[in-house]
């Protein structure tokens, strides 16, 4: 294990206070640190667990699965204001928003059904049924569909014009995270009851590869680097961040990292890893050429606040965090730095 880098925390002003405003006002930071709080959003009357969260840069609007709540938030990103709550989900899990068929695809644990909105005034305009629990959703933009992880074992490929189903890969147990590659035909996915990642060819729908995780366990959130040959893998036992060369499928690196991740972001432009723990803390490391990482920041955030979404082409990070005791549930945005 490599020695635990000297993280510095930032201990943001009021992070913790329910806020019924759109914005705060700006934690004073020093120019070296990687991200700055500019903003709240408010979610006031949401309640429960709080999944995963996509953005429509278009339209500038974010949407938030409301597991806990049965629906999806959906906000301007603009004034940080509630444009619609979209009822009929049954714990929503995963969002992603499709650039061709100009649509909303929401996946939901109970009952494993993905449900299609219109982009545009959001009314639901379809529907495809799995067996049960569709978690999380990847989009794949240049062949068009739509990858789920679902249920006890299976990833389910969808064609996005129609949402038909085109085919499922068994898989040894529930898929957590996922990536696909865009420029060839191969998906890392997360089985933690198999303490295992499996790598899928996409093509004939088989998985390939199996890939251990050593000692650690509850492997959850994943990250790909395609152009550089690295997964990168959050683990919750121990918490620690693993490092694939994809190629080899061996590991070649790993950091320790705050408890309860649940999501891994990489800005390929800063390299940085932006990570999201429930221990209450968004976590920062820089990499270099040499697969080594170091923790430049620790951000205060709350404890639940599992999730994030780091969008590069607005250079913003979204933390969900859920209503505690009698703070409100918020998104809290941060700007990613020089």
């Amino acid at each position: 294990m490599m020695p635990a880098a000297v993280t510095r925390p930032l201990h943001i002003a009021g992070i913790l206070a329910a806020s019924l405003g759109t914005a705060r006002a700006q934690h004073a930071l020093s120019t070296n640190e990687p991200l700055r709080h500019v903003q709240t959003m408010a979610l006031p009357g949401i309640t429960g667990r709080l999944d995963h969260m996509a953005v429509d840069v278009e339209r500038q609007r974010l949407y938030v699965a409301a597991l806990g709540h049965n629906t999806v938030e959906v906000l301007d990103l603009r004034t940080g204001g509630r444009i619609r709550s979209l009822g009929g989900c049954r714990e929503p899990q995963g969002v992603a928003c499709l650039l061709h068929s100009d649509r909303v695809c929401v996946t939901n644990g109970d009952g494993g059904e993905c449900l299609f909105f219109t982009a545009d005034s959001l009314p639901v305009v379809g529907s495809l049924p799995l067996t049960d629990d569709a978690d999380n959703v990847r989009y794949d933009a240049g062949r068009a569909r739509l990858y789920v992880g679902y249920g006890s074992g299976g990833l389910a490929i969808i064609r996005e014009s129609d949402a038909k189903l085109l085919g499922t890969v068994p898989l040894s147990g529930h898929p957590e995270a996922f990536q696909a590659e865009s420029s060839g035909a191969r998906a890392y996915v997360n089985i933690p009851s198999g303490n295992q990642i499996a790598v899928v060819q996409l093509d004939s729908g088989r998985v390939v590869e199996r890939w251990r995780l050593g000692s650690t366990h509850s492997n959850f959130p994943m990250a790909l680097d395609e152009a550089a040959h690295r997964l990168y893998v959050g683990c919750r036992t121990p918490p620690t961040l693993l490092v694939y060369n994809t190629q080899t499928g061996q590991i070649v690196s790993h950091s320790e990292i705050e408890g309860d991740v649940d999501d891994v972001f990489l800005d390929r432009q800063k390299q940085r890893l932006y990570i999201s723990c429930g221990s209450g803390f968004v976590q920062v490391l820089q990499r270099d050429g040499d697969d080594r990482l170091e923790t430049v920041a620790k951000i205060t955030t709350r404890r639940g606040a599992r999730t994030c979404l780091f969008v590069p082409e607005l250079g913003r990070l979204y933390v969900a965090a859920p209503r505690q005791g009698d703070q409100d549930a918020v998104i809290e945005v941060f700007e990613v730095l020089p």
